[in-house]
């Protein structure tokens, strides 16, 4: 009874548990950031974190993670854990805790390290404490996000910047509705940014991003000093320039290397097609490795340096770009970047590390601006990708930082087409041979078939189509070579049970090659808004032979639907013994209200029983 009651008066305290059938699996007392900055070299952080985790699923809420690198260093760490009676069942300090390195499979070194203790207590519910302080020898900004996941409430969040006189920072708040605080103490300017009652976000597909709709606070110092490398970040003119000077004198290469890109370009009078040839090297040449040491976490290593390894990360494969671009005279600019739906550059009055964490290259040319992705060895030349796409970003000259747009992929550019023909067999097997065109975003699909290996090719195939008996005879993929690219998907199949027989009856569902599933259960109470990212279009045209002896007892209705959020279409055209039908789907980017969530689900719901619509046949 005293767990029953501590829990619904927790509970109580947030709206949206009790106006929503949703339970957290975790809650968070309280988390507190405290800052003391001396100077742009000396920062100091202490970290409390309190959380209550009512059951299973909120454990791993509970676990410490502190993350430190080259330039940092923990001071201390204690934690306990007490269970519903308020009794201590555990506790651990500094010594208990296990470090490892953050490095993915395609990182060559990383200074990123994790020191991490899992603190886990198996009745519920149960509470977790824990705090740390940190040293920091480089100061380069703050993100504190007031929430820390999908489904966790917060009770209070606090944070505070302590600054010696003469140290400035910008600030910026998103989304935050709390408290903000001034005071002067001990000699040193304090500002406090407190939020109490937090309601829960919760991951819905077709929302907005989690960190774009969390509240959250950014602070970045206006002066800064990296191992020697000073300059002003008040401005993203500035945050450019300072960029620049890391990039000064790392653009040279051997000798030997610029013989070879002249002699691969020395044939070619178009600067356009030089760049695309260059763009060709640089992915059969290299591969992308992360390296993120120190300085190395901003500074690309020289071109020389990926020359001679043939490997980078984006920073230096982008720099490495651009030096073999400048040994035929033609000027690709270093861009950073937000990359991925989470990362983005906001804020044009706001410079900051926290928005960018990418780098690629742009060059700009008389009728024409080309941009490209250099970490990719599968992306067309002239695609950056949908993770790249829409969005500000950072060009880096020497004059300074300036505020581009990235190419966006429009409904006129996001195009799939499918041009089939299906030859349907008695015994119910069916031989297909289909070719899809895809351009803007509707390339990462074949993007993805092509990075991988030919088992893993194989079997992705069997899973996209709904298959119980087919046989991938070949395939193929090609690109095409126009600014904006466009890449082929060439396939010849069979399947063993494509039709139903009954007697004198055949049936099939003709959409074999593109059937739509509706990912919203219309039962579900919506809380985020509707969000689609971008538009884009399916063309569809499969032409069908009847077996021999067969002829159409049934075709289904056509199918017309128009909304604000796309249109649908289908057809069904009998010519003699074939049926051609015919698909058209187009989907609208833009950001809908969330009472709008029913009238989505139904649009998703009549395409998804359109799909599934069958022909039925009879014989003569």
């Amino acid at each position: 009874m005293k767990y029953l009651v501590l829990i619904l008066t927790v509970l109580l305290q947030f709206k949206s548990f009790a106006q929503t059938s949703r339970l957290p699996n975790a809650i968070i007392e309280y988390k507190h950031a405290e800052y003391t900055i001396k100077d742009v070299n000396n920062v100091h952080l202490k970290y409390k974190f309190k959380i209550q985790i009512l059951n299973a699923k909120g454990q791993k809420y509970g676990n410490a993670y502190i993350n430190t690198d080259n330039e940092s260093k923990l001071k201390s760490f204690k934690a306990t854990i007490t269970d519903v009676l308020g009794n201590k069942v555990y506790s651990a300090s500094k010594s208990d805790l296990v470090e490892f390195h953050v490095q993915e499979y395609y990182t060559l070194y990383s200074d990123n390290k994790v020191k991490y203790k899992e603190l886990n207590y198996y009745q519920y519910p149960y509470t977790v404490e824990y705090e740390y302080e940190v040293d920091y020898k480089v100061f380069l900004g703050i993100f504190f996000s007031v929430i820390e996941d999908y489904g966790l409430p917060t009770g209070k969040a606090l944070l505070t910047v302590k600054t010696a006189k003469g140290i400035d920072y910008l600030y910026k708040t998103n989304q935050f509705e709390g408290k903000e605080d001034r005071s002067v103490m001990d000699d040193m300017n304090v500002c406090t940014w407190k939020s109490e009652t937090v309601q829960a976000m919760y991951e819905e597909s077709f929302a907005p991003s989690f960190w774009i709709s969390a509240p959250s606070i950014y602070i970045t110092p206006q002066k800064i000093n990296y191992n020697g490398y000073s300059g002003s970040m008040d401005s993203w003119k500035n945050f450019g320039k300072w960029s620049w000077t890391l990039l000064e004198n790392r653009n040279e290469l051997p000798e030997e290397t610029r013989k070879l890109i002249l002699k691969l370009t020395e044939t070619e009078p178009d600067t356009l097609k030089k760049i695309r040839i260059l763009y060709k090297h640089l992915q059969q040449s290299t591969r992308y490795i992360g390296v993120q040491d120190g300085i190395r976490g901003v500074q690309p290593f020289p071109a020389a340096y990926v020359d001679q390894n043939k490997y980078g990360d984006c920073k230096g494969l982008s720099n490495y770009m651009n030096a073999m671009l400048s040994v035929i005279g033609v000027n690709g600019i270093y861009t950073e970047i937000g990359h991925g739906k989470n990362q983005i550059i906001r804020y044009e009055d706001f410079p900051s590390f926290y928005q960018t964490n990418h780098i690629i290259v742009v060059v700009p040319l008389k009728k024409d601006t080309v941009w490209l992705e250099c970490t990719s060895k599968e992306y067309p030349f002239g695609y950056i990708g949908k993770g790249n796409s829409d969005r500000k970003a950072l060009a880096i000259t020497s004059s300074g930082g300036k505020l581009i747009n990235t190419p966006v992929y429009t409904l006129e550019n996001n195009i799939s087409n499918i041009n089939a023909s299906m030859q349907i067999q008695e015994n119910g097997s069916m031989a297909c041979n289909a070719r899809y065109t895809n351009s803007g975003v509707m390339l990462d699909e074949l993007i993805r078939i092509r990075s991988l290996d030919k088992k893993e090719q194989e079997q992705y195939l069997l899973d996209k189509f709904p298959s119980r008996e087919l046989t991938v005879k070949k395939y193929s993929i090609k690109e095409t070579s126009d600014v904006y690219p466009s890449m082929t998907f060439d396939v010849e199949m069979e399947e063993m049970e494509f039709a139903s027989k009954t007697g004198d009856m055949i049936s099939f569902t003709p959409n074999y090659l593109r059937r739509f599933k509706n990912p919203f259960n219309s039962n579900e109470e919506r809380v985020n808004d509707i969000q689609s990212d971008y538009s884009f279009q399916e063309h569809d045209t499969v032409t069908i032979t009847l077996p021999e002896g067969y002829m159409v007892e049934h075709l289904p209705e056509p199918k017309t639907l128009d909304t604000e959020f796309g249109k649908f279409k289908t057809e069904f055209i009998q010519k003699g013994n074939q049926v051609v039908y015919i698909r058209h789907s187009i989907r609208l980017k833009g950001r809908f209200s969330k009472d709008k969530y029913v009238a989505l689900v139904d649009f998703f719901k009549q395409i998804q029983v359109a799909d599934q619509q069958k022909i039925y046949l009879k014989r003569r």
